[in-house]
């Protein structure tokens, strides 16, 4: 540099400033800095002691010059040099990449007094990262690896802040997106995912209920927890802050793809319309309603009623009745009996994603078809295999010949199965001894887990 420069002794003058700068500015910043990470626990409390009437870090101060020291004497400053100059690139590069993103997410809170396009930010941000790997890769990876490692320690330990950050503004972005993309998007019956809305009426004793319908789900659709709590609003908004707090937080530890909805509703009917209605957004909306058979809302006289409204908004229908025996004493079968063609669908499809769980892997589906007239099996057997083909899922066949109630033969061929799915008649729920009562019977025998399904396109039968 003297060589080429005009007047020589500049470039020692700039060294010692550029030198002289530096080091006081890690003389003030750094014992600063790791006074405030002490106070916020994030370093030993005691490097948060200050000292005088302006609070200085002597302790902290110490600390960062037998750093420092350590470092001059004992490494190689051509060896710590690049490692140093990796974690500021780190630092300059996550700034600009913060800047861009708050102002491409349109943050209303992101108000800077310098004002730069996005674009400029990502640009400085890739420039950052890029020229970290061209000065010395092995570096740029040692550094990125302590990054890596101390979010991971400090995000388990899960610190509460007085600040947030840009991940809430850069996820709604995204959702607000892909929502109104998803709702611009053409729907189809052979795109059909599971949405459901889980009713639960307990919490703690929900359990199974809880863990079928993540098998429905299988990380292919959507949960939507819920519950109604009956009565005056004033009453029960605490109830219902409560409540939703308690689902979040299970939710969150379960590992759920879930959101939670709690309604406060006068009637048992208004509260299931209200969520089907309300829950979601845009075309991202509750497709099915899943409740279980214990549930005391079953038994509710407004049951058969909001049923049928449920499936008049084109909402499928899921009744969950838990196994009554440990699963160790089940076939590992999934049965599906087969009736009509879009309930049989439906219940083939959650099958299928039953199945895709690792729990349920080993798991096989069968299909079966009761008919009365021998003469007409080979006829309807080729007919499934053809359902089978279009479906394109492994499953076996049988078609079974009794002229049985059809009940019967279902509680006998499935009493062992682990899972079957039973399409209902809307008849069944306006039975004077109470909706769905006569399933009882098949509920009492079958031993596995049940569900009893009906589809929205089979609204007649």
């Amino acid at each position: 540099m003297e060589s080429i420069s005009i007047f020589p002794p500049l470039i020692i003058a700039g060294l010692w400033a550029a030198t002289l700068s530096s080091a006081l500015a890690s003389l003030v910043a750094a014992p600063r800095t790791l006074q405030a990470l002490g106070k916020d626990r994030v370093m030993p409390r005691f490097l948060a002691k200050g000292y005088g009437p302006s609070n200085e870090p002597r302790l902290a101060l110490a600390i960062s010059a037998l750093v420092a020291f350590v470092c001059v004497i004992f490494g190689d400053l051509n060896l710590i040099a690049p490692l140093i100059s990796m974690f500021f690139l780190a630092t300059y590069g996550a700034v600009n990449l913060v800047a861009g993103l708050e102002r491409w997410t349109g943050n209303p809170s992101y108000r800077p007094t310098f004002r730069v396009h996005w674009v400029v930010s990502l640009i400085g941000a890739v420039a950052c990262f890029a020229i970290m790997l061209l000065l010395n890769p092995i570096a740029a990876v040692a550094a990125a690896l302590v990054i890596i490692v101390t979010y991971i320690i400090l995000a388990r330990r899960v610190y509460r802040t007085a600040w947030g950050d840009m991940r809430s503004g850069f996820w709604f972005a995204m959702a607000k997106m892909g929502l109104l993309k998803f709702a611009k998007s053409r729907q189809h019956r052979r795109n059909w995912r599971p949405a459901l809305l889980v009713l639960y009426g307990n919490l703690k004793g929900s359990e199974d209920l809880l863990r079928f319908s993540r098998y429905l789900e299988a990380n292919r659709g959507i949960l939507f927890l819920s519950h109604i709590l009956l009565g005056d609003w004033r009453s029960l908004v605490e109830r219902q802050r409560n409540l939703t707090g308690l689902t979040d937080e299970m939710i969150v530890n379960e590992g759920l793809s879930a959101f939670s909805k709690i309604v406060i509703a006068r009637d048992f009917e208004t509260g299931v319309t209200t969520l089907l209605q309300a829950s979601g957004l845009g075309n991202l909306q509750p497709n099915t309603l899943l409740i279980e058979w214990e549930s005391d809302w079953l038994r509710e006289n407004d049951f058969a009623k909001t049923v049928r409204q449920t499936l008049e908004m084109e909402k499928n229908l899921l009744v969950y009745s838990k196994a009554m025996v440990p699963e160790t004493e089940l076939f590992m079968v999934i049965d599906v009996w087969w009736l009509a063609r879009a309930n049989g669908s439906m219940m083939l499809t959650l099958a299928y994603l039953m199945q895709s769980n690792r729990r349920w892997r080993e798991a096989k589906i069968r299909i079966l078809r009761i008919i009365k007239n021998a003469e007409g099996q080979a006829a309807a057997l080729e007919g499934m295999k053809d359902l089978l083909g279009e479906a394109r899922i492994e499953a076996d066949l049988e078609v079974i010949v009794s002229e049985e109630p059809p009940l019967d033969v279902i509680s006998t061929e499935s009493e062992r199965s682990a899972v079957t799915f039973v399409g209902v008649s809307i008849r069944t729920l306006e039975e004077e001894a109470g909706p769905l009562s006569s399933y009882s019977p098949l509920v009492d025998k079958v031993k596995g887990n049940l569900f009893l399904t009906k589809n929205w396109h089979d609204l007649e039968l």
